[in-house]
């Protein structure tokens, strides 16, 4: 059975699927712009997130718009043990964007997954070896970025 929708709810899909606003409060901006409460504007993600229409908002960077030079993915093999506190080390660290358990591991053995941002031109490879003994790293591999893909949302309506 398929669900269908109102005018006011494709509108505001409509508006998740491209950009939202660059705000500290993205969900009273779309509300506003919908003329609806924010209220009503979570309510509704919260059904269509517990009914399984809308699974997850996610972020994209672009980081060559954002003014980072460098780019890479660094994945990581760790002990089991260990990674809880080497993501959360990792988060803390201004060039990372984010980071996450990799399961299954890649090569069945990097379980860490890594992605790097520079604004200066330092070397990514000197600041990996100053983190990999921190977060207790048996080994790694670092994937430079050369190009931006394009990066696009799925479009319903």
């Amino acid at each position: 059975m398929s669900k269908s929708f109102d005018e006011k709810q494709k509108r505001l899909l409509k508006l998740l699927q491209g950009d939202i606003p660059l705000s500290a409060t993205p969900f009273v901006d779309l509300a506003k712009e919908l003329a609806m409460d924010t209220e009503e504007v979570l309510a509704l993600l919260k059904n269509w997130q517990k009914e399984g229409i809308v699974k997850r908002l996610g972020v994209l960077l672009r980081h060559q718009k954002s003014g980072f030079i460098l780019n890479a993915m660094v994945v990581w093999e760790l002990p089991s043990e260990l990674l809880s506190e080497a993501g959360k080390l990792l988060a803390r660290q201004r060039e990372v964007s984010h980071c996450y358990e990799r399961v299954p591991s890649f090569e069945n053995r990097f379980n860490l997954f890594s992605m790097l941002h520079l604004k200066e031109m330092t070397s990514i490879e000197e600041l990996v070896s100053l983190l990999a003994p921190k977060i207790g790293a048996l080994d790694y591999r670092i994937f430079k970025s050369v190009r931006e893909l394009k990066k696009t949302s799925r479009e319903y309506f």
